[in-house]
């Protein structure tokens, strides 16, 4: 079984993107790992998690708030951000790429431009670079 695992390691890393560590090592808090073919899966490392509600250059999300009738009886509900998905000509890096943006975001783009706008969105931690979508077009 072992025999092919360099060649296992390898497709798990190219299809993955994950760090692969050997059994008897251990992750930066502690854990063991006891699988041959731990995948380290911390710290937003999930490949296939999906996309949450969230402005990638704001940052804003969904609130919880109330329903209010006309008999002041009060129910929770969510007010959702107004997000859309939207393609972006990055001149500096010259690609295409797309954001969930919501209009506030769109809004600061316009302001400050988009370089600016997700060198701001990085440093505030709105935007990981990985999450970035290049698209071929």
């Amino acid at each position: 079984m072992f025999g092919r695992m360099p060649e296992m390691l390898l497709l798990c890393t190219l299809i993955c993107g994950a760090t692969i560590k050997a059994p008897g090592e251990r992750y930066e808090d502690g854990h063991a790992i006891t699988s041959p073919l731990a995948l380290k899966k911390y710290k937003n490392d999930k490949p296939n998690a999906a996309m949450s509600k969230i402005c990638q250059i704001t940052g804003k999300k969904a609130i919880v708030g109330n329903n209010v009738s006309h008999s002041k009886r009060r129910t929770k509900r969510k007010f959702n951000v107004n997000l859309f998905n939207k393609k972006f000509y990055w001149v500096e890096q010259g690609v295409w790429i797309m954001l969930t943006i919501s209009a506030a975001g769109l809004r600061t783009i316009n302001k400050l431009g988009l370089n600016a706008a997700m060198e701001e969105a990085v440093r505030k931690g709105n935007l990981n670079p990985n999450e970035i979508k290049f698209l071929a077009l």
